[in-house]
């Protein structure tokens, strides 16, 4: 039987994939689903948190985990949402990752029921494909792959997102190398991916949300989440934390 596919955005996409028994891939490609990739593969735990006050809360009672701290915080052994703060990670290293969008994304699936949730990027998109298909072709589950996209709504209007082309792209990498009956949301964005691949750094370095990082000194980490499977192996959550897979 062939495997539906099916393509959303946001924290709604992430609530309707869990509710519709999905194999689910969240797409933050500048920054979060980034950084997990980067860190997973370097063999650190992730766990994803709605606020900064959840993470505090869950460090406080678990010692052995490191809270995230600001990108302008970020050194070595001290992690962030910056992909680039990751590249030293280590197995030892367990990380407590609070942001408004990948990780909230993710923890809205696991509340809704979702079990197959992966942390997916350009970084590592053809492990990511591989990992959903494997899944869904063991379960049957369908596969619907969440781009986050940008909050742009105060705090409370949690449905409110600004398209982030770096999500659609990254979104249609994966959907790219998927095989099953795709919806036409998914379809479309994957066709997009296709038609622009060969220009996707390009494009992602100079769109709204590319700018406003290197704006902010971070050219390093836009740089880092534009390398094309970087890495060969798929970030899964398991137990509350994401770890290489």
């Amino acid at each position: 039987m062939s495997i539906e596919i099916d393509f959303c955005w946001g924290r709604q996409g992430a609530r309707l994939a869990a509710l519709n028994t999905a194999t689910v891939a969240i797409v933050d490609v500048l920054s979060f689903s980034t950084a997990v990739a980067v860190g997973c593969a370097a063999g650190a735990r992730i766990s994803p948190f709605t606020s900064a006050t959840h993470a505090r809360d869950a460090v406080a009672a678990k010692p052995d985990m490191k809270l995230a701290v600001r990108r302008e915080e970020a050194s070595p052994g001290r992690f962030s949402l910056s992909p680039v703060s990751f590249l030293h990670a280590t197995p030892e290293d367990w990380i407590a990752l609070p942001s408004p969008n990948g990780a909230t994304c993710c923890t809205i699936a696991v509340e809704y029921g979702a079990t197959g949730i992966f942390a997916g990027s350009l970084v590592n998109a053809t492990a990511t494909a591989h990992a959903l298909q494997a899944e869904a072709d063991r379960t049957g589950c369908c596969i619907w792959v969440v781009a986050c996209g940008e909050r742009t709504a105060p705090q409370g209007l949690d449905d409110a997102i600004r398209f982030a082309l770096e999500d659609y792209l990254g979104a249609g990498a994966i959907l790219s190398q998927l095989e099953g009956r795709f919806s036409p949301d998914a379809e479309l964005c994957r066709s997009a991916y296709r038609a622009v691949a060969a220009n996707t750094a390009k494009l992602i370095a100079a769109c709204e949300s590319g700018i406003e990082l290197i704006a902010r000194n971070c050219e390093g980490d836009v740089s880092l989440a534009l390398q094309a499977d970087l890495y060969p192996c798929a970030a899964r959550m398991v137990n509350g934390s994401f770890t290489a897979f």
